[in-house]
């Protein structure tokens, strides 16, 4: 089983100068946390994406993030944060993972207000 443990990982801070290296791990620290089901880990990813979705001026990079957040929100069960964020985001058909966590929204806000 995959350790989720906080202590091992290093943690760059945020800075708008990190160089794009910096920016691609904190995107799959940020991802494996967000995986691991622990809640401060869950809390950990969210900074982190909330930084990379308004990071630099890439509409690609930034939307990209932004569903990632999103997405995470969700497993916080902050819908409505969640919907304005992806409500946000410029819709494009070839954007499967804008489908994809709009789909997993609606899915979630049918079951919590059933």
């Amino acid at each position: 089983m995959f350790n989720f443990n906080l202590e091992n990982i290093e943690i760059p801070d945020y800075d708008k100068q990190l160089e794009t290296q910096d920016i691609h791990k904190l995107g799959t620290i940020a991802q494996s946390l967000g995986l691991s089901g622990i809640e401060d880990n869950l809390d950990v990813a969210i900074e982190i994406e909330s930084n990379l979705a308004n990071h630099g001026d890439n509409r690609y990079h930034k939307a990209r993030h932004s569903i990632l957040l999103a997405e995470l929100l969700i497993d916080k069960e902050e819908y409505s944060k969640a919907k304005e964020i992806l409500d946000g985001i410029q819709y494009n058909s070839q954007n499967s993972f804008l489908f994809a966590a709009h789909d997993k929204l609606v899915k979630y806000l049918v079951v919590f207000f059933s």
